[in-house]
């Protein structure tokens, strides 16, 4: 069986089971934000790192920032009418 047959069906697998890696993703981003509390940084660089959960809510927050950025002010800007491309 050729690799790219294995890796085909593992993807198709992986897929119809989308729910399940879902919340195995969100479960262990908790689980790292838990952990968080009780395993702090030595030498954080700012101040901020001393929050527990602090890259967590900054991640998320920057994401957020970036989506409603890109939504709002360029796509309008990159955006074309649907007769944009045909010639008369």
């Amino acid at each position: 069986m050729k690799e790219s047959q294995t890796l085909s069906r593992w993807l198709i697998k992986a897929r119809a089971n989308a729910k399940g890696w879902r919340t195995a993703m969100f479960v262990f981003l908790i689980l790292l934000v838990i952990l968080n509390i009780f395993i702090l940084p030595h030498h954080p660089h700012v101040e901020e790192e001393k929050i527990p959960g602090f890259w967590a809510a900054f991640g998320f927050f920057g994401a957020v920032i970036m989506a409603f950025v890109l939504k709002k002010l360029v796509f309008p800007v990159i955006s074309r009418k649907e007769e944009f491309y045909e010639r008369d």
